[in-house]
């Protein structure tokens, strides 16, 4: 009887620990899921952003959850040892149950004459059949579950890099504390030009981190400019650069040879068969554009 009960704990234990292997996978698959919604959204929102800390605490109670949900309910379904005797006898095309009734009859203390016989019947049945544990997952189920694991495996090993920026930022839920350059150091400052000089701004040591911004003006109004390391030629004009942390002082740049023409009015008389009235533009800086046979007079 005791050759039998071994067979039976035997059996028990492998059916348990596919149950518990099922369970460590799919917890793996939720938990990568999860890991990788986050990741997703951290691609395409400012790590600064108040979306993603609301977003960890639910993937994180989302996770636990989950993962906590199908332990449960794998431990629910371990194989006690008359329902691995149950389980023996479905495998067979025996009709007799003799391993379920054996173990009925040992734990109802039957006369051990009895228990004898039928104990030696069901070993030597367990010797003679080859019993197979059930697959952990049908084939179907397997290929989506490779999929996952495969395809988001690929994405976070293309980009390890950020990855390991994002999962940081996911262990401490929120982000590191950035620290920019506070002030803006811009040459030549206040400079005066002769004569078909050219005039080039630039940001000394500037943070790359942040977009630069030029803003300049000769008259009342100030202009926006991306600052590129590009060069300007300006007439006199007042200049200073910004980003998202910082602004330089206001330089102001003197011109000892301006042009003549501050400023371009361009009246336009357009020809009847066009149904155009005239129009006044005060904002082309002289670039004339007008149908055929228009009269156009610049002042």
């Amino acid at each position: 009887m005791n050759e039998f009960l071994n067979k039976l704990q035997r059996f028990r234990f492998n059916l348990n620990l596919q149950i518990v292997l099922r369970c460590l996978i799919l917890a793996t698959v939720f938990f990568m899921l999860g890991i990788h919604i986050y990741y997703l959204v951290w691609l395409n929102v400012s790590a600064q952003s108040v979306v993603l800390i609301y977003l960890n605490y639910i993937l994180r109670l989302g996770i636990i959850f989950l993962i906590i949900w199908i332990f449960y309910r794998g431990i629910k379904h371990f194989y006690r040892i008359g329902q691995t005797a149950r389980w023996l006898d479905k495998q067979t095309e025996h009709q007799d149950d003799l391993y379920q009734n054996l173990y009925e009859l040992y734990q109802q203390k039957e006369d051990e004459s009895i228990l004898k016989v039928l104990a030696l019947q069901a070993t030597e049945r367990l010797k003679s059949v080859s019993y197979r544990l059930p697959k952990l997952f049908p084939a179907d189920l397997w290929f989506l579950i490779l999929f996952l694991l495969i395809g988001i495996g690929s994405v976070w090993s293309f980009s390890a890099d950020t990855f390991r920026y994002a999962m940081k930022q996911f262990a401490a839920i929120t982000p590191e504390t950035v620290a920019y350059k506070s002030t803006i150091d811009v040459i030549p400052g206040n400079i005066t030009l002769g004569r078909g000089q050219q005039l080039v701004i630039q940001v000394v040591e500037p943070d790359t981190r942040l977009h630069h911004r030029l803003f300049y003006r000769w008259d009342e109004n100030w202009r926006e400019l991306g600052l590129n390391n590009y060069s300007y030629t300006f007439p006199s004009l007042e200049y200073y650069v910004q980003n998202e942390v910082a602004k330089s002082p206001v330089y102001r740049v003197e011109c000892l040879d301006e042009p003549f023409v501050k400023s371009w009015v361009i009246d336009y008389h357009y020809p009847a068969y066009t149904g155009l009235g005239n129009v006044r533009d005060t904002l082309s800086y002289g670039n004339i554009e007008a149908f055929k046979h228009t009269e156009v007079i610049l002042s």
